[in-house]
């Protein structure tokens, strides 16, 4: 059975290195709406932001922390859509 796209989704919406490696892949998928993108991006902020607390108390989990990659992709956004109207 494949998956539809509202699954895929919400299966972004709730992980999104599910399905991108970097922030900045979520902003070229041209499958996705702004109002999509933002809300990737803002969850991947959330738990980059969780890995750096945990980082900072020694309990990282040895993967890269992606916080300033996904504020710059997040921000990029933004602007783009601030430029639109």
């Amino acid at each position: 059975m494949s998956e539809t796209r509202a699954e895929r989704l919400k299966q972004t919406m709730q992980d999104p290195k599910s399905t991108y490696e970097r922030p900045g892949e979520v902003l070229k998928d041209e499958a996705l709406s702004d109002a999509e993108k933002v809300e990737i991006l803002r969850r991947w902020k959330t738990d980059a932001e969780l890995l750096a607390t945990a980082e900072a108390e020694n309990m990282a989990g040895g993967e890269p922390n992606l916080l300033h990659e996904v504020s710059e992709a997040l921000a990029t956004l933004i602007s783009q859509e601030r430029g639109a109207r």
